[in-house]
């Protein structure tokens, strides 16, 4: 359990550093903010960016976490399979009858 946790922080930080590296970039250019600016005043399409910026982090926050915890497991079936896959040979290795004539 300790390990899902650590496979879903790693994902969240992992991603939130990609959200936090490329939605600036992609809010100004893609976006258009829908609010009218006014004269000499700045603030209102600037909190909109903000807020969109926010949001845009915490989906990466999600996503990231929800991919570490597939990454887990894959990871864990892994672990599981390759025990059972030696369990399946014995010990004393193969002994395949050779070809008849």
């Amino acid at each position: 359990m300790k390990q899902a946790v650590y496979f879903a922080l790693g994902g969240a930080v992992l991603v939130a550093a990609l959200t936090a590296w490329l939605a600036p970039g992609a809010i100004t250019w893609y976006f258009n903010p829908p609010v009218a600016t006014g004269g000499f005043s700045c603030t209102a399409p600037i909190a909109w960016a903000l807020k969109r910026l926010q949001w845009a982090q915490l989906w990466g926050v999600v996503v990231g976490a929800v991919l570490g915890l597939g990454v887990y497991g894959v990871v864990q079936r892994r672990r599981v399979r390759m025990p059972e896959q030696r369990r399946q040979e014995p010990e004393g290795g193969r002994h395949e009858p050779g070809p008849r004539s």
